[in-house]
């Protein structure tokens, strides 16, 4: 079986993540439809999600700085409601759940794509319900 480095591909992504996680979801094809994305500037640019939208993902993408969100909501209007964006800061426990789940992501989804340049794992290990 081939390297998932070797898989490496940019479509919006920065650095071939696009590649990666589309070989991932052809190897696992019963993945539940669904992304959520943290520090997603406008939902686009650098995004490991756009590339799962633009194929009928559903997701959340979520961004605390106010100027980049509002380019995000502008992106989400091409996608029907299936791209639910969030204005938010992402704090580790509690909080993120309950955003998840006022949001309507299901408990197990497909994608969990954090760049919040700090504490990326402390936000991933603080998740309890979601999978």
């Amino acid at each position: 079986m081939s390297r998932l480095a070797d898989f490496r591909k940019s479509i919006y992504s920065q650095n071939g993540e696009d590649g990666v996680i589309a070989e991932i979801f052809r190897r696992l094809p019963n993945t539940p439809r669904w992304y959520v994305e943290f520090g997603a500037w406008d939902g686009r640019y650098g995004s490991n999600c756009y590339a799962l939208a633009l194929a009928g993902w559903q997701g959340v993408m979520i961004e605390g700085q106010p100027l980049r969100f509002k380019r995000l909501e502008r992106t989400a209007t091409r996608f029907s409601g299936r791209m639910i964006p969030i204005c938010s800061m992402v704090e580790s426990g509690p909080h993120l759940e309950k955003m998840l789940a006022s949001a309507g992501v299901p408990d197990n989804f497909g994608l969990l794509s954090i760049d919040i340049d700090s504490f990326d794992y402390d936000i991933w290990a603080g998740m309890e319900t979601y999978r």
